[in-house]
């Protein structure tokens, strides 16, 4: 079929894609904890997205670095359905008495987990 389709048709070009990126596509299928689409990534940025108007003034590269840290935070805090105002006291309540090798429990999806049993 590839070969009887005109070169500029977009059918053929959305073959090509498809078998230009098969590896990608696939990795799903090797993977159960990935998903077959991206919409919960869709979901995490949209509050990104429709601020990123409102970015173009919060006034230097340090600024905007510190917007983004605490955006991705706030989208971590909402997958793993947490709030933070919650997660964040726990946190500074326990960091100190916690070892460096087990500072990944307070990863806000492994804290998650932890409440949950």
């Amino acid at each position: 079929m590839k070969a009887t389709l005109n070169p500029t048709h977009p059918l053929l070009a959305a073959i090509n894609y498809t078998l230009d990126h098969w590896i990608a596509l696939t990795q799903f299928l090797k993977n159960p904890e990935l998903n077959i689409d991206n919409n919960e990534a869709e979901q995490a940025i949209k509050d990104f997205v429709l601020m990123r108007k409102n970015s173009l003034f919060v006034g230097s590269d340090l600024g905007g670095k510190a917007a983004a840290i605490h955006l991705s935070f706030l989208a971590s805090c909402k997958r793993n359905k947490i709030d933070p105002v919650a997660y964040l006291a726990d946190v500074f309540t326990r960091i100190n008495s916690l070892k460096t090798s087990e500072l990944e429990q307070l990863l806000p999806n492994r804290w998650a987990q932890s409440r949950k049993e």
